[in-house]
């Protein structure tokens, strides 16, 4: 009998062949960025219990104790709102992609709580979150992608925008 394989055999090969291909960070966040619209969107569309799983998860980044423990509640969270999706493939890439950009994910988390203290860090991810969960819970797609956007536009620099740069705020 030949086990099914799971997420992490894939991760295993882009995270291989991003090395070969001397891929970017930029390039797989921007890769995230675009699925993770798609993520919420789907979550918004599905019936379930998503309220109480990513308000939980919310709530678990209020209580980190580490810039690492706060970091992995937000890699939670997205790969809760990527269950809840109810896509398998989308699950799936989001999990392969997520396994390159998790030292993206770690480094902002880092550099926030270096600039503003744990306490004020942990404000800040939740707070960056809660929209997109209140979109969700409202079954509102168009509101949930916008809050990913939202979301993304927030950590990533101008430059590494691709397609969320239709949802940045306009220069002054």
């Amino acid at each position: 009998v030949v086990a099914r394989p799971g997420p992490e055999v894939l991760a295993s090969i882009v995270r291989v062949r991003a090395r070969q291909d001397s891929t970017t960070l930029e390039e797989a966040v921007q890769v995230r960025a675009a699925l993770e619209l798609q993520s919420a969107a789907l979550a918004a569309q599905r019936d379930g219990a998503a309220e109480p799983l990513l308000r939980a998860r919310v709530e678990a980044m209020l209580g980190a104790r580490s810039s690492a423990a706060l970091a992995e509640h937000d890699r939670a969270f997205h790969a809760a709102l990527a269950e809840l999706a109810g896509n398998r493939v989308l699950h799936l890439l989001l999990a392969s992609v997520a396994s390159v950009v998790g030292e993206t994910v770690d480094a902002n988390v880092r550099r926030l709580v270096a600039e503003h203290g744990l306490a004020e860090s942990r404000l800040r991810v939740a707070r960056s979150h809660e929209p997109i969960v209140d979109a969700v819970v409202a079954r509102d797609p168009a509101a949930a992608t916008r809050a990913m956007a939202d979301h993304f536009v927030y950590w990533l620099p101008p430059a590494a925008l691709g397609c969320l740069v239709a949802f940045a705020p306009a220069a002054p």
